[in-house]
Order: structure tokens, then sequence, then C-alpha cells
């Protein structure tokens, strides 16, 4: 069987409370490590699992909830109902066509989304012979019969304009079925588990550094493509958050722009020791802040986030950045950069790196070859990844060592 999307399943708050333990037994039988822990509401929670091992995008997402939930929203569905009502399929138990079809409509209204196929759908389970709206009320009330009648006997045009309305009617619902009491204790835990999200973001910051030829970019573009599966969206940077702009751009009577590729970092000379410890701060700013203000906000929503360069590049050569600033200067300060979860350094041998990108000397990049490379027992949780090979090769390698890092991190939670 070949599922293309997540797999929902509602179970009861006693089964809830033992998923850990559950989930850990099954990552363990078949050799499916949990790469991903993510709980999204009071009584729900996500499990991604995958092989260390992948050579395309792999995607396993188990979400668990006692009630269904939405964002916005308090209690729409009660468990007690789905699973009393739930008959077998195949290896699975699935709703009675009358829940499914209240739950559907339900997800068509919050996410706005009644496209003609999806209501289509919903139409289908209600010619189904063991579909009645007379068994829809006796399971939920008269009132939600109604709502969803009235849904599905609307227009295609009429459904975008009542979206409002209906979206409010559903938020009323489920303060109603909810309760006062609920309601008090679900917003407290979502209190609870937001500020946990925001001290141990799921997302995860990996940079790549080595001197031109190595590949970063391209290890990057499909290291990022590879790993997909596991994150939810990626977002790839060069050398800096970009909080701020380009400092070229200050310049009002001849602003430059900033570009992700340099051709001939050495061209150019390097600007005198104000100018370099101007532009330095500057920089360091958006090193600092911008993480908190562009990189963070994107690992709390459990992204995969890439670096091509870092602010340890100015480690190696400061001339690619026009500074003229003692070398202890940014060692001294990079204990106040914020750190990525993950750092590669790429090396090929000089030979190959000169044949890809001519852009330096042989003696540079010699030089930066071995300075790059002497930074892997300096830097936290950094590894030195041989380029040479195939980027097939490279990509599997460190895509096993960026689940195994989160894979591990998961199992102190589990």
């Amino acid at each position: 069987m070949v599922i293309n999307s997540d797999i929902d399943l509602v179970v009861s708050k006693s089964a809830f409370d033992g998923l850990d333990d559950l989930i850990a037994e099954f990552s363990r039988r078949y050799d499916l490590p949990v790469t991903q822990r993510i709980s999204h509401s009071r009584d729900g929670r996500a499990y991604i699992l995958s092989p260390f091992k992948i050579s395309q995008s792999f995607r396993l997402q188990l979400d668990f909830c006692v009630d269904y939930i939405a964002k916005g929203y308090y209690k729409l569905l009660p468990a007690k109902v789905v699973l009393s009502t739930s008959r077998p399929y195949r290896n699975f138990f699935i709703p009675d066509p009358c829940v499914e079809v209240v739950f559907l409509i339900m997800r068509r209204v919050i996410k706005n989304d009644s496209s003609p196929d999806k209501i289509a759908e919903i139409q289908g389970l209600t010619n189904s012979s063991i579909f009645s709206w007379e068994k829809v009320e006796l399971l939920f009330d008269k009132t939600i019969a109604e709502f969803c009648r009235s849904f599905l006997a609307r227009r295609l045009v009429d459904l975008a304009l009542r979206s409002i309305d209906d979206r409010r009617f559903l938020r009323e619902y489920s303060k109603e079925i909810s309760g006062r009491v609920f309601c008090v204790k679900y917003d407290l835990s979502e209190l609870w588990r937001l500020s946990k999200r925001a001290i141990r973001p799921v997302g995860i910051c990996v940079c790549f550094l080595g001197p031109d030829g190595c590949g970063k970019s391209t290890v990057m573009r499909e290291t990022s493509k590879l790993l997909d599966g596991s994150f939810h969206g990626s977002r790839r940077f060069y050398w800096r958050p970009g909080f701020l702009p380009p400092f070229g751009r200050l310049r009002v009577w001849n602003p430059s722009v900033e570009i992700s590729e340099n051709p001939h970092p050495h061209r150019h000379g390097r600007q005198n020791s104000f100018k370099s410890l101007v532009r330095f701060t500057y920089y360091f700013c958006d090193f600092f802040i911008g993480y908190y203000f562009v990189v963070f906000p994107l690992l709390v929503r459990k992204n995969l986030i890439c670096f091509d360069r870092y602010y340890y590049d100015y480690f190696v050569d400061m001339h690619r950045y026009q500074m003229n600033l003692p070398k202890w200067l940014p060692k001294l300060l990079s204990s106040l950069v914020p750190k990525p979860s993950l750092t590669f350094v790429l090396s090929a041998s000089p030979e190959v790196m000169m044949s890809r990108k001519n852009e330096l000397t042989m003696e540079e990049l010699v030089r930066q070859h071995n300075v790059y490379r002497s930074l892997v027992g300096k830097l936290p949780n950094c590894y030195l990844i041989d380029s040479d090979c195939s980027i097939d090769e490279v990509t599997t390698k460190i895509s096993e060592i960026v689940l195994r890092h989160k894979a591990l991190s998961v199992a102190r939670d589990i």
C-alpha cells in the first residue's frame, strides 16, 4: 500500500498517554528511527520516522489526536464519537461515513478550500448505504446536521462568500461542546506548549563551509531536497540571515545589490581599518539580531535552515568581505553569534576545486583548504566531508548525519 499523505489517527486518552512507548517500540522493531516528535495541540502529537540512509526524499508522518482540534478552535469532533462508530477496512479502522462527512466539511471550512473535487468527495460519502442525516443528528446534534446539509446544498460561489460566517459558526460550536473549563485548560496548555517549542525548536540549522569549488551550493541544494520529508519546509541563506540590507545599499547615491556568487573574491581591495570595523559591526548585528528575527521563527515552524557560508568564514578569508581587521576580533566575538546545529566542511583536493572554479590562485586555495579543515576540531558538531566523490554520495552522507542528530535529540524526549 502506498500512502501519499500523513496518516491521521484518533486514539483514546489512555492510548495517547502511552504513545511515546508505542512509537519507540515500533521504531526499534522496524528499524525506522523517529526524527521528529511534534506536539501540535493539547492532545495532539505527530511523529516523523525515517531511515538514516535515504537516496530520495522519505516521509512517514503519524498524526495522533484524541479530539479533533484545529488551530484557533477548541474541540470540534470528540474522540468517543469517532472511536465508537469506526469500522474495519483492510489493516485499519476508518470512520463511519456520517462522522467522516462532518469531519471533512469542518476541514473544508477551516482550510477555506471548497474546490469542486473536495465537495464531490464529500457528496460521494453521502451516497453510502450506511449514511443518513438522521444518524448525523444522533451522533452530533440537529444544529451541526443542518449546517452540513446547508453547506453541501450551496453553489461553489456561495461557499466562498459564506466562509467567514461558517468559520464563526464552528468557533461558537467548538466553545459550546467543549465547555468553559476545557477551554481554559486548553488555553493554558497551549501557552505551555508554545513556550516549550520556543525553548527547543524542532527545526534544525545547518551550515556548509569550504573554499570556492568544493561544491557547497550544489550539495546544500540537493541535501535540502533529500531531507525535505523530515521537515515542514526548508530555507537556504547565503552567508548571513539577511535581516539587515546589504551595507552597500545604504549608500543613497550609489546603492549596491548583494549577490550570492562572487566570481572574483580577491580582485577588489580591502577597505581601511575604520571602514572595515564599521562593516564588520553592521554585519555582526545581522548575524546576532537576524538569527532571532529571521532564522529562529523558521526553526520553531519546523524548517530545515541551510547556510551557504556563515560567520565562520571570517576565520578563513576576511579579504572576501573587503575587511582589513585583526584575525582575533571575529574569533573573540564568535561566542555571541548563534551557532548552527551542525556544520559541514566540504573538502576536495585543490586541483579538483581549481578545475571547478578558477577564482583563486592555487596558493590561496591550498591555504584556505588547510584552514577550513582545521576548523573541524574547533567548531561544535562540525564534520569534514570529502566532496571529491559524487554529489549523491555526499548528500547521502550528510543527510544521514542530520537524521541521526535529529533522532538523538528526539530520543531524549521519548
